[in-house]
């Protein structure tokens, strides 16, 4: 999560709690900090100092500086953040504000060398919720928590400040009447929808190409297409002598016609016949010219085996692009699904590609990437093939 703004000088820390960013279930709720300072007067006693083993002797005040707390609280949007998104079942309704003030501290120091200490401060922070359709608070909440950050600079307790300042927002988070405070109001129940019936695909025979030879990859390159529609760009694969092609659901969409371009550069237009989306599959049935379609290998593939994706990444002035890698798991299960999964490189533009084996043969349809922050992880995963034609009900003659 990015902060747009630090705290800057005042009686009060403020946050806006604008519910979950996006409604995107396990986000944290977004916060700004308006801002934010310690409500001490300049010379204000703050806690003790003290020398000895013991820490029993030469004990002296400790006299508050203004510019301490400035220095503290511009790391305090960061620690609010933080805890905010490791609690569990937060909600809070949209237009929220909180103030806190941080009102008392009472700092016990042990001096352990010249001008190193080592401690506890105890903060006291009070918070109120408001809402601004109402004029009063929706609830006024007091913390009181001590933090502990080790061994510190006497003249730069913020680490200090710090540590009790996060142990105030972790009291308030978990304090009962500020969850139920900020919690939406209980909506309305819909009637339920009524569930649409799904009608499974009628079987359908092809004349697959079953095992044979191996082939060549060169060969079994001729056998990719590119997919175009207006909305996307994938790959797809030859599995009949007589035109029909494998590739992904969501490369097709609710297209009912598309663009299969050949690696020749030929065009011809494909029909798409059947999809799955749940298995992210579809069939598309087109006019191919005299191209051998590739091998279905039924035969399961094994953990680090070698295994090939051809594709057409990104434009379709890179078809055909062929990678190398291994299966990194045979069964990788997500959304109840099963992938393989390989650290053979794919992109965008690969969906529907085929994933071969060393033969030639094919062993399953690229489906997506790993790729938090646009980053590869070179985690990337595989539709079997057999799961592919069974989700299609696809069987081959005889």
């Amino acid at each position: 999560m990015t902060f747009s703004r630090r705290l800057l000088g005042g009686l009060c820390i403020a946050m806006l709690l604008a519910g979950v960013a996006g409604g995107a279930a396990g986000k944290p709720p977004s916060i700004a900090f308006s801002q934010a300072s310690f409500a001490l007067a300049s010379g204000h006693g703050w806690g003790t100092i003290s020398r000895g083993k013991a820490c029993d002797r030469s004990s002296r005040d400790l006299l508050w500086d203004p510019s301490l707390g400035n220095t503290a609280a511009a790391d305090f949007p960061a620690r609010f953040a933080e805890t905010l998104a490791k609690s569990v079942g937060l909600r809070p309704r949209p237009g929220l504000r909180i103030e806190g003030a941080v009102a008392e501290l009472d700092a016990r120091l042990c001096e352990v060398a010249r001008k190193r200490a080592t401690g506890t401060l105890g903060m006291g922070v009070t918070w109120r919720i408001l809402d601004p359709a109402k004029d009063e608070p929706v609830a006024v909440i007091e913390t009181h928590a001590a933090g502990d950050a080790g061994e510190i600079a006497v003249d730069a307790p913020a680490p200090l400040l710090d540590a009790a300042f996060r142990a105030n927002v972790e009291a308030l988070v978990a304090d009962p009447a500020f969850r139920k405070a900020i919690r939406p109001p209980p909506r309305r129940r819909a009637k339920p929808a009524v569930a649409a019936i799904e009608v499974p695909l009628a079987p359908m025979v092809l004349m697959l190409a079953g095992a044979g030879v191996p082939m060549p990859l060169d060969q079994a390159a001729q056998g990719v297409v590119s997919i175009i529609t207006d909305k996307a760009l994938g790959s797809g694969l030859l599995i009949t002598a007589d035109g029909y092609l494998l590739t992904n659901a969501h490369v097709v969409g609710a297209a009912k016609t598309v663009t299969v371009r050949w690696p020749d550069g030929r065009e011809t237009l494909g029909e798409v016949v059947r999809t799955e989306a749940r298995r992210d599959v579809a069939l598309i049935r087109t006019d191919p010219p005299t191209v051998r379609p590739l091998i279905i290998r039924r035969r399961p593939v094994s953990l680090a085996e070698t295994v090939y994706a051809i594709g057409t990444p990104r434009e379709t002035q890179f078809a055909g692009t062929l990678t190398r890698g291994v299966v990194s798991t045979t069964q990788r299960v997500i959304a109840g699904q099963t992938f393989i999964q390989s650290d053979v490189a794919i992109t965008h533009g690969e969906s529907g590609g085929p994933l071969l084996d060393q033969k030639g043969w094919v062993v399953g349809v690229t489906q997506s990437t790993y790729e938090p922050g646009g980053v590869s992880q070179n985690i990337n995963f595989f539709i079997p093939i057999d799961e592919a034609l069974r989700a299609l009900a696809l069987r081959p003659a005889g």
